[in-house]
Order: structure tokens, then C-alpha cells, then sequence
């Protein structure tokens, strides 16, 4: 009893003590000691590594689910944009390396349907690209889409159907520039006046901007912009040869799985940044979209349309008695391709593990 009291009674001496009891609470309360804190960063680092371990490699995936997801929206707002304008953009790029010095579009043997010969050769025009899908290797078009597609002199009725479709203009890429020799002669100059890269295509540093124009000035010496632009039928003479999709052996099937017939000619141009579908007042897109899956650095990236023009039995798009071509009046948007050349139910496939 006496042993409670006395308890009490000093419990009421500290509560009038109020500074001595604070620094007893304070004392109880202190943080943690440094061994207790390395408990803890260990325990977190524990976690930490079993997710790096659970999602380690899902980056790729990821990437392909952007990808697919973007591919999807591209080929809308292109579907939506020229059924509201009633015409395909104006100024794509053509895939297509080209001599800037040529007054007329070189035929027959001068269209290479391949990668740029090193050093490039002169009055020539050849695939942007496509020696290679690996980092620092060709540059340009990677191997995996340049080898769907056909370098071809396209006749000129299909030309005149791109324009009745509103593309007076096609973008190119300075054929010098575009190989893998980085001698470009410094007196070959771009439209403004400013020289093209003096580097090989492999290791440039922005593939996307390949068709801009090269910046005058000490910019200007990046190992970027290589391009200029040239009218469909320029010269009046024949339509530019371009990649045109190749259909396969049997029954036309690369055409029909992107929506297409059998025996259409569908040409490959590039969504990029010069184009009427970019920045425009009214354009459906601020920038040129990109792919956003996994490409080497030195790959071109930006979307392809795959654009109607005609018809053709054999598929060779020469001449002969009687004509197995058929121009269409005017061009129309068949299909949006990745940079590999997936279409979208065939990225979708890879991106849910369907695809074998």
C-alpha cells in the first residue's frame, strides 16, 4: 500500500515538472539507431532486386505495346485526315537516295533496287538504306523493311495518280550522303546552300531528319540533315522510280494482309516532319510520330503509308501488248507500316506472343 502511495505521489511531483517530463518522452522517443536503418535499406534492396528480377526483360514488350498502340492511332488520324481534306499529304519522304544533280529521274540500270552502292553512284537512285538491321551497319532503312519493298520506275500514269491525290512533291535523301564511304565532295550543296554531311549514313545521329534539308552554317556540318525536294513528274520526263511493297510469289498475300488486292501497286512513303500532315494548321500531328519499339541508333524510325496507285497483273510494271497495268485515277491510303514493316495486326500478334 505504502509501495503505491509512493508511486502516485511521484508521478504527480514529474506532471508538475513539465520540462523534466518532456525530456523523458523525448529521450523514449528518439529515432532510429544506424543499425536499424542499414536493416532497412537492406530489406529495400531485397525488394528492389526481386523486381528487377520479376520484370527484367519486359522492356522489349513494353516497347512493342507502345508501338502497337501508336501504329493504331497513326493510321486513324490518316484515315480521319484525308477523308476530311480529300487528299494524302503533300511532301512525304520517298525512301529513296537519289543524285541531286540529276535535271531528269535516272531509268534502267541507274535504279539500284538495293542499298546504296559505296561510293555512291553517279546519276543513280537507290533503296534509302537496308544493308543491315544492326547498329552502325548501312544506316537508313533497316533490312527488315527495305527488303518488303521493290525499287521501281513507276510508270506515269500511277505518277499522275499521286498528284490527282494531292503529292506534287516527294522528299529524297543526296545519294553521296548516303552510303557508307563519308568522302561526300564539300562542294555539293542542299537547296539552301548548305552543304550535305561529309559522313557516312551510318553514323549519323538523327536517321529521322535524313530528308531535311542540311542547316546552313557550322550546324549544318551534323551529320543529320542530307535531303531536298523534288516534284512526282519532275522534268517532265518519267515518274520517279520509288519502293513499291512487295506483293509475294503467290496470289498477291503481302497485299491482301495489309488490305489490299492482289494485284495493286502499293508505294512506300514516309510520315515525316516536312510533310502536310505535320505542324500544319488543321494537321493531325504536332510531330511526325516514331516507333517506339527497339531499332538500332543509326535506323530510320518514322511510320510508312502504304498508298494505292494502280494496278498490275505481273507485277513488273513494264509496258507490253496488251497493257497489263492499270493507273488509278488517284492514289489512296491502303495501309500504315512500323519502320520493320509490321502492319497492325501483325504487331499486335508479336505483342501478345500469337505470332510464332
Amino acid at each position: 500500500m505504502k509501495n503505491t502511495v509512493k508511486s502516485i505521489q511521484e508521478e504527480e511531483i514529474q506532471d508538475k515538472n513539465p520540462g523534466k517530463r518532456a525530456l523523458h518522452v523525448i529521450k523514449n522517443e528518439q529515432g532510429f539507431t544506424l543499425l536499424e536503418m542499414l536493416v532497412v535499406v537492406g530489406i529495400i534492396a531485397v525488394i528492389g532486386g526481386a523486381m528487377i528480377s520479376s520484370f527484367g526483360g519486359q522492356e522489349a514488350k513494353a516497347g512493342r505495346g507502345v508501338a502497337t498502340q501508336t501504329l493504331a492511332g497513326v493510321e486513324s488520324a490518316m484515315r480521319i485526315n484525308v477523308a476530311v481534306n480529300g487528299v494524302l499529304p503533300n511532301n512525304l519522304e520517298s525512301l529513296v537516295c537519289l543524285d541531286s544533280a540529276l535535271a531528269a529521274h535516272p531509268t534502267g540500270a541507274a535504279v539500284i533496287d538495293g542499298p546504296p552502292p559505296s561510293p555512291f553512284t553517279a546519276g543513280a537512285a537507290s533503296k534509302f538504306g537496308g544493308l543491315s538491321d544492326l547498329p552502325g551497319v548501312g544506316g537508313g532503312l533497316g533490312a527488315g523493311i527495305a527488303i518488303k519493298f521493290n525499287l521501281r520506275e513507276i510508270p506515269s500514269g500511277m505518277g499522275t495518280a499521286l498528284i490527282q491525290a494531292g503529292i506534287a512533291s516527294l522528299r529524297y535523301a543526296e545519294g553521296e550522303s548516303c552510303d557508307t564511304d563519308p568522302a561526300t565532295p564539300a562542294a555539293l550543296k542542299g537547296p539552301a546552300g548548305a552543304p550535305f554531311p561529309q559522313a557516312s549514313l551510318a553514323a549519323i545521329d538523327i536517321p529521322n531528319h535524313a530528308f531535311e534539308e542540311p542547316r546552313p552554317g557550322t550546324l549544318g556540318q551534323r551529320n543529320r540533315g542530307r535531303g531536298f525536294a523534288r516534284t512526282v513528274d519532275f522534268a517532265g520526263a518519267t515518274t520517279p522510280a520509288l519502293l513499291v511493297w512487295d506483293r509475294g510469289p503467290v496470289n498477291g498475300y503481302n497485299n491482301v494482309k495489309v488490305g489490299g488486292g492482289p494485284d495493286d501497286v502499293l508505294i512506300g512513303l514516309g510520315l515525316g516532319n516536312a510533310s502536310d500532315a505535320v505542324g500544319d494548321e488543321g494537321a493531325p500531328f504536332a510531330k511526325a510520330p516514331f516507333y517506339g519499339g527497339q531499332l538500332a541508333r543509326d535506323k530510320y524510325s518514322h511510320y510508312v503509308l502504304l498508298v494505292k496507285v494502280g494496278r498490275d497483273i505481273d507485277g513488273d510494271l513494264t509496258t507490253v501488248l496488251p497493257v497489263d497495268h492499270f493507273p488509278a485515277s488517284v492514289a489512296t491510303l491502303v495501309a500504315v507500316v512500323d519502320p520493320r514493316g509490321d502492319f497492325l495486326d501483325e504487331e499486335m500478334a508479336e505483342f501478345t506472343g500469337q505470332k510464332s
